[in-house]
């Protein structure tokens, strides 16, 4: 079982907080999917084949597979500096661009209508049920930016908790508009 490194209490604070950023029903985004060919779909297209997805509201760039630590090792799980690296070094569609996604980038991907994962199957359909790492640090409280301890969103249930740095996720890469 995974444990919080910090209080509850900081865990709720953060939670509401995030909570209000993904106030918007899943069902109201719009996103356009994006074909290996660079093919962009409309919103609303049910094929499942897309290898990208870009939000119609902010213009973000997600990777709709999780990364492991390799192609050829997709299902072994990464620190969170691996995956800041994983996806510095990641190619899709001729972009080589890719960052590792803040932890509001990845919240706002959470559909509470699924679970495991707790993503909308038809938009990010390779997105495992696992800990994602997010490039964001946990704020100290003296508000410089913990050096052990890191933002991750769990998939399977929809959670966002901070962990230990050191500890094991997947990678989740994002593209920001005007990149």
């Amino acid at each position: 079982m995974r444990t919080q490194a910090t209080s509850n209490t900081n865990t709720l604070n953060v939670a509401a907080a995030i909570a209000a950023t993904v106030a918007l029903a899943p069902s109201a985004r719009q996103w356009i999917k994006v074909g290996a060919d660079g093919t962009h779909y409309p919103p609303g297209d049910t094929r499942t084949d897309h290898v990208a997805a870009i939000d119609a509201a902010t213009g973000t760039m997600y990777c709709v597979t999780s990364l492991g630590e390799s192609d050829a090792e997709p299902d072994e799980s990464m620190t969170q500096q691996q995956c800041i690296e994983r996806c510095q070094g990641f190619r899709l569609l001729g972009f080589g661009d890719w960052t590792l996604a803040s932890r509001n980038e990845a919240a706002w991907i959470i559909d509470d209508t699924h679970r495991a994962p707790a993503v909308d199957p038809e938009i990010f359909p390779g997105i495992k049920p696992d800990w994602h790492w997010t490039s964001t640090a946990l704020m100290n409280r003296d508000g410089t930016a913990s050096a052990s301890v890191a933002w991750s969103v769990g998939f399977g249930y929809g959670f966002v908790l901070n962990y230990y740095r050191s500890g094991n996720g997947f990678a989740l890469a994002v593209r920001r508009s005007g990149q």
